[in-house]
């Protein structure tokens, strides 16, 4: 099987299946990289490269990251001539296949939407008519089920956030027997759960717990400080996946998260793998729970839980390897 990936951060690139992958990073890269390096580097390669790489070798797959025509949140002029382009041809059945076909030839199409938004891209079903659509934010009404855009086909998955293997074991390594904190935090407090979480950290401190808020960037300080710390307050944010709930997990700082405010598939249960409250909780709720856990006798044992999260489902080489098992080689025969 070979594949050829267009997305900015590859979910099947790390297979330890002997799978041969050709990445062409297409857009913004949105996870940190293997040693937690800058995610805000760009990494872009024409049209013109893209198809010729598809036609001068074949490709059993064609990995393509979605098009969000109506997410114009800092979009530059040329994003939205593309969304414009693809929203109109979306339209028009005959344009569609051409298009299909010129860019595709007979591989077959898998997209992977690691965006923050909530909801699939219809257009892009509609225009590519993909075999499957893996999504970070799965709304779980479309769960295992085939999209009704286009024609029909296209089945619908939650997609885990990945993480590189060598930053799990980076962030793993710098943990002590010891934590000198109790809650860490840090990031932009934007979302109104994230601040809600700032506030519950403010009434922590008060009581007299130790409390460390990290407002400078620089990843070797923040791994330190977080590998120093019980929990770590990892709210959602323009999506409800943050990279910081999985950060938490990797470093041993078990991570306080909101449940989706909207039916959001997740893998996090409460006093399993993380502490879990209700997204219509106060400030001083959040406290008390976070108060219960650090107070109880199972948070070593939520630690491990948290890490063998992210190490069976998110590491870059597991997530890759069940993609390309599970459903690829699958849909291959």
């Amino acid at each position: 099987m070979k594949i050829l990936d267009f997305t900015s951060d590859s979910v099947v690139l790390d297979n330890t299946l002997g799978v041969e992958v050709c990445h062409i990073p297409c857009g913004k890269k949105i996870l940190p990289g293997p040693e937690g390096g800058s995610r805000d580097r760009a990494k872009f390669s024409l049209i013109v490269r893209a198809m010729c790489m598809n036609r001068i070798k074949s490709y059993d797959w064609v990995i393509f990251p979605p098009v969000h025509v109506n997410w114009q949140v800092a979009n530059r002029p040329s994003q939205k001539i593309i969304k414009w382009v693809v929203k109109t041809t979306a339209h028009f059945a005959f344009i569609r296949n051409i298009v299909r076909w010129i860019l595709l030839g007979k591989s077959k199409l898998a997209i992977v939407d690691n965006s923050d938004s909530l909801h699939p891209s219809r257009e892009v079903v509609e225009l590519f008519s993909p075999l499957f659509y893996f999504m970070l934010n799965a709304p779980e009404e479309f769960t295992g089920k085939p999209l009704a855009w286009g024609i029909g086909s296209c089945l619908f998955y939650p997609l885990p956030m990945m993480i590189h293997g060598s930053l799990i074991d980076k962030l793993g390594s710098m943990a002590g027997n010891t934590r000198e904190y109790d809650l860490f935090i840090t990031g932009v407090y934007h979302h109104p759960q994230r601040v809600k979480q700032r506030e519950a950290a403010g009434i922590l401190k008060a009581r007299g717990r130790s409390v460390f808020e990290l407002q400078e960037r620089g990843f070797e300080k923040f791994a330190k400080m977080l590998s120093q710390s019980k929990l770590c307050m990892a709210g959602q944010g323009l999506g409800y996946h943050s990279i910081r709930m999985y950060e938490a997990c990797s470093s041993g700082a078990v991570p306080v998260i909101n449940l989706p405010e909207t039916s959001i598939a997740h893998r996090f249960i409460h006093e399993d793998n993380a502490i879990v409250y209700s997204s219509d909780a106060s400030p001083e709720a959040i406290a008390d729970a976070i108060e219960a856990a650090l107070d109880g006798a199972n948070l070593e044992l939520i630690r491990q839980q948290s890490h063998n999260l992210v190490t069976n489902y998110h590491r870059s080489s597991a997530l890759g390897d069940h993609i390309i098992t599970s459903y690829l080689k699958t849909a291959n025969r």
